[in-house]
């Protein structure tokens, strides 16, 4: 259990490091099949117009180096379809066969949709096979680029599309694992879900929608264009939320928490069923804590299992108070983690 600790923090460290906030633009800102005769190395399609475009269908996975990783793991570059779009993920599984849980590690990204594509990086996060750095060998990890980020086709779509990105990733390594008698099997209702910045709010979304999820961890969250729309309209005497609002009326018109198209970018947390950690630093210059303590008074108030760690004087992210996240992480883990 330790072993695994220490995996998840070194994986969050990375994450920390890199953590591509929930940013504006610059600008406008089973029963198992018979073993399969493909190459350990590489397995991919020929053509890739024999693949149907269905969501959560692996196109190809192809094992790729990853500096940090233990030596019980195998590393993949898997790409797969969501929404008729080729998009890229990074997978770390133990090797050979057993049973695992799952988990899900979500990075950051703009605040909205962009006509960007093949977004490399943001500040200092790659988008590449380095977002599995230090994952646990004691599970499967799968860390999902979304559209317009890495090598992934289309563009940047903001929250709703990332989290549809993101559930056909998780919906393409256990469909293929589970049916492919060399890889180990992805243990049903054992979803463990973590992410920073905009990746809090696509896990926070993703627990929404699903039964499976066990565990919820979200650092410096974006909680949603409701709440964080609102926030954001009250405090346009801060050039900085002042921007974030700008930059939402330019993609999704006048705000409005009713409007659907804020209603997509929101979340619906009453639906969450999963135990909550949520971590915020009271410093952060890219997500209001304000907005992170209405999420947990809410979901409080809905009588939801949700705990919250306000950290005075943390910083976006939380990477100048690494030692006091470390620990909070490993306090959430020792209760919440179920094999």
């Amino acid at each position: 259990m330790k072993q695994f600790f220490k995996s998840c923090l070194a994986i969050f460290a990375l994450l920390l490091i890199c953590a591509a906030c929930s940013r504006q633009p610059s600008s406008i800102q089973n029963k198992k099949k018979p073993s399969d005769p493909e190459s350990t190395q590489t397995i991919s399609h020929q053509n890739d117009s024999q693949v149907p475009k269905k969501d959560g269908t692996v196109i190809s996975l192809k094992e790729v180096k990853v500096p940090n990783t233990n030596f019980r793991l195998a590393t993949y570059r898997m790409m797969y379809w969501s929404e008729g779009k080729k998009v890229e993920a990074y997978v770390a599984a133990p090797h050979g066969q057993g049973m695992y849980a799952l988990q899900v590690v979500c990075h950051g990204g703009y605040a909205a949709s962009l006509p960007r594509t093949h977004v490399k990086q943001l500040d200092d996060v790659h988008f590449d096979e380095t977002l599995i750095a230090y994952a646990s060998p004691y599970q499967i990890t799968v860390a999902p680029l979304y559209k317009g980020y890495g090598n992934s086709e289309g563009t940047v779509e903001g929250l709703h599309g990332y989290t549809m990105d993101t559930e056909n990733a998780i919906k393409a390594i256990k469909t293929y694992f589970n049916n492919h008698e060399k890889y180990p099997n992805i243990q049903d209702g054992h979803l463990y879900l973590q992410g920073v910045s905009m990746g809090g709010g696509v896990v926070l979304n993703i627990a929404s929608e699903r039964q499976d999820v066990l565990s919820v961890v979200a650092i410096s969250p974006f909680v949603g264009w409701d709440i964080f729309g609102n926030y954001c309209e009250e405090h346009q005497d801060n050039p900085i939320w002042k921007n974030y609002l700008d930059y939402a009326v330019r993609v999704y018109g006048q705000f409005n928490i009713n409007l659907p198209a804020y209603k997509e970018q929101s979340i619906d947390y009453k639906k969450i069923t999963a135990p909550v950690f949520l971590i915020q630093g009271t410093a952060d210059k890219n997500v209001p804590w304000e907005t992170v303590q209405t999420l947990y008074k809410k979901m409080k108030k809905n009588k939801q299992r949700v705990t919250i760690k306000l950290v005075d004087g943390g910083n976006h992210a939380l990477s100048n108070k690494e030692d006091l996240l470390n620990q909070a992480l490993t306090d959430w883990y020792d209760k919440n983690w179920h094999g």
